[in-house]
């Protein structure tokens, strides 16, 4: 009998191995779905009752305003890459740009119209315009001979693309785990489930058409790992634009133009508006949950970009990871910086890449760098500027003979001069011209700043001290990626001046050597930024020359030693390539310091919630929101907070429904307190110390000159167990 189980088993697995089938997909049957979509989306909000179903709402949502419209876009313009995961990124990202736009123009139009909250018509027009789009759509799919495609599915690539899809599920469970208190063992498991991605992908077990997909599905886990610990959003400028998404949901009097620098970034606040109004979500979790699924797709940008420029699987498929391996992806969640980040890697796909051209190509580039504008004011003159410094660079190289002067070029200065233009107009207009000041004080401090080290340029960094080996073979390995990119710039540099390499556009290496340079730079100026996020800026680009560095590294064996005979092949190049990432994140992630049984870094709250990092309990958010609908209007609220800017743990959450102009800051020893506000204190107010990177300790308030003088005494008009507000007549 068991020979007989045996054999069966045995024979089922030989069969499944070698199954396979040909699926053949339509456009136009993808076409009758995004009407089926449409109806349901227009249905859900026409019934009352169906809305009590949120899941199914959300998802709708979701799929109706992420994917659909850019998809049906892509297919009027007859952009359609080969590549099923080029178009599926595009897909979203055009998206993107059309809900924005469409959103726009609903509010434009209700707030003419005198409509409450203007874009509680989202359903309705979106629905109406995937049933416009998808006529479009059928009519220049029709008769078409590119109308239908078919693929193979066997067993092995459906197996894989199964984990692949649990992969980022198993990131929510562990994340459960630790929001319920439970054991770390589930997100450590996690973090060595996401190592193993890449391991597989090095031996083979995961198909080579099904990497894209594959890191993808680690993006996503990576965040998700992150954004869904605690019920509430956490990190820094993400609570300022919740404020301004929130007063754009409710209908409040808002326009771009009015005062805040968070009133620019409408692909951050506007845009989160108008998801909420589609999904039905909370805005809460549409920061949580669909901002990470569009921040996810900068990894797969890194894949394409370094596929065209390259030509490499190997240096495709590692080098992603490079980025979603490093802790400044992941330590806060998606807001303008990573959102910016994903059409700037777009521009530079669509530039690259050759499976779009022509009038097309030009389009496409408009749409996503004027997206990255509405996203990030410093992120996107940066990029500007470098472009526009490539152009000329490349120009004066050709011209004194250092490269061939017949090598075609692909960046266009009148594509510049338009995105040059548009960055101007928009910030001198937008915010109150908050930004485009902001910018300019920064580029005047430049000119004035003193060249020594601070504790967040690259030296402070690398000069502060820490007593935990652990901290050293961290810091070593963050150093040791930055190396390998600067020697691959180096050699692709060297490579295009001797004539070595055709392969590479001379273009793109010269906007990655002015990136290296930028970063460089940034050891010694700080661009009040910090060298950590300087280096997660320069990644959008530079994750491909890691792998080359590494090549070029190993290549000199045989040069150096007799003893070493061979160049590397591409396949060692990768397996040494896949170990230094694993330990990268195996460390970055915090899982060296827990198994070593050392304090976690403060961001590495998915292991330690208390870990520094600001995280809010349900009852703080309640407090908050009954100081929101409860505070007399006008009124001040006074939060413990010892900066000149708002950095407090408590001045973060109460930013979120008070404007900045009705925050007091209280010195823990401050002895003045004006009349008629409001105290908000939580248990944990605030760290004592906010440049310390290791370790947060936060204050007692009730040891506090502020609080025995100012709180003591007072009418304590609401409580939630971890907050208190107080009523100071």
């Amino acid at each position: 009998m068991c020979h007989l189980l045996l054999g069966g088993l045995a024979t089922g697995v030989v069969v499944a191995t070698n199954f396979r089938t040909r699926v053949r997909v339509d456009k136009r049957e993808v076409i009758t779905l995004t009407l089926l979509v449409a109806f349901c989306l227009v249905g859900l909000e026409a019934t009352p009752e169906l809305k009590e179903f949120s899941i199914i709402q959300g998802g709708v949502g979701i799929v109706a305003s992420l994917l659909l419209p850019g998809y049906l876009l892509l297919l009027i313009a007859k952009i359609t890459p080969q590549r099923k995961g080029q178009l599926a990124m595009y897909a979203v990202a055009v998206s993107t740009a059309f809900l924005l736009l469409l959103g726009a123009m609903t509010y434009v139009v209700g707030s003419v119209v005198d409509v409450e909250r203007p874009l509680e018509a989202m359903p309705w027009v979106l629905g109406l315009s995937l049933v416009l789009l998808s006529a479009g759509a059928y009519t220049r799919s029709a008769g078409s001979s590119l109308s239908r495609r078919s693929f193979s599915v066997s067993f092995r690539p459906l197996f894989s693309a199964v984990l692949l899809v649990l992969l980022p599920l198993a990131s929510v469970a562990a994340t459960s785990a630790i929001n319920a208190g439970e054991s770390t063992l589930p997100m450590l498991l996690q973090i060595v489930l996401l190592c193993g991605v890449v391991v597989l992908l090095l031996i083979g077990a995961i198909p080579p058409n099904l990497r894209p997909f594959a890191v993808w599905s680690v993006s996503i886990a990576v965040l998700w790992q992150m954004t869904f610990i605690s019920p509430h959003i956490w990190g820094w400028d993400i609570h300022f634009e919740y404020f301004t998404a929130q007063e754009i949901f409710q209908g409040e009097d808002w326009t771009p133009a009015s005062a805040g620098p968070t009133n620019s970034l409408l692909s951050v606040t506007f845009l989160a508006a108008v998801y909420a109004s589609v999904t039905g979500l909370e805005l809460v979790w549409v920061y949580k949950l669909v901002y990470p699924l569009i921040a996810s797709l900068l990894p797969v940008a890194i894949y394409y970009l370094a596929l065209a420029e390259f030509d490499d699987e190997w240096v495709a498929t590692l080098s992603p990871f490079a980025l979603i391996f490093y802790y400044g992806y992941f330590k806060i969640m998606p807001d303008k910086q990573i959102i910016s980040q994903v059409f700037l890697a777009l521009v530079l796909v669509t530039i690259f890449d050759n499976s779009v051209r022509g009038t097309r190509k030009k389009v496409l580039a408009a749409t996503f760098g004027t997206m990255l504008i509405f996203s990030h004011y410093g992120t996107s003159l940066l990029f500007i500027g470098v472009l526009a410094a490539t152009i000329v660079v490349v120009a004066v190289a050709k011209r004194l003979d250092v490269v061939d002067g017949a090598t075609p070029t692909v960046l266009s200065p009148l594509f510049i001069a338009f995105l040059a233009v548009e960055w101007i107009i928009w910030y001198l207009f937008s915010a109150a011209g908050e930004n485009f000041d902001r910018i300019a004080s920064v580029l005047g401090a430049l000119l004035t700043q003193n060249l020594g080290s601070s504790g967040r340029s690259g030296i402070g960094y690398a000069t502060k001290t820490f007593e935990s080996p652990t901290w050293m073979v961290y810091k070593f390995l963050v150093a040791a990626l930055v190396g390998l990119i600067c020697i691959g710039v180096l050699w692709m540099l060297y490579s295009a001046v001797t004539r070595r390499d055709n392969r590479t556009h001379f273009e793109y290496t010269v906007f990655s050597a002015l990136l290296v340079s930028f970063l460089v730079s940034s050891v010694l100026l700080t661009y009040n930024v910090g060298f950590d996020r300087t280096l997660l800026l320069v990644l959008v680009a530079l994750p491909p020359f890691a792998v080359v560095g590494l090549r070029t590294l190993l290549s000199l064996g045989p040069k150096v030693s007799d003893r070493i005979s061979t160049e590397p092949s591409s396949k060692a190049v990768a397996s040494v390539f896949t170990i230094f990432l694993v330990a990268l994140f195996f460390f970055s992630s915090g899982a060296a310091f827990a198994v070593a049984g050392e304090d976690v870094p403060a961001y590495s709250i998915n292991l330690e919630k208390d870990a520094g990092w600001p995280v809010y309990e349900r009852s703080e958010v309640a407090a908050t929101r009954w100081l929101d609908e409860n505070a007399r209007p006008e009124s001040r609220v006074v939060v413990y907070n010892q900066w000149s800017a708002l950095k407090s743990r408590d001045a973060l959450l109460v930013r979120e429904v008070i404007s900045s102009d009705q925050i007091v800051y209280a010195l823990p020893n401050t002895d003045y307190l004006g009349s008629g506000q409001y105290v908000y204190i939580s248990d944990k107010p605030m760290v004592q110390d906010v440049d310390d990177r290791v370790e947060r300790v936060y204050i007692n308030p009730e040891e506090t000159r502020f609080y025995r003088r100012h709180v003591v005494g007072e009418s304590k008009i609401y409580s939630s167990g971890d907050a208190q507000i107080y009523r100071s007549d």
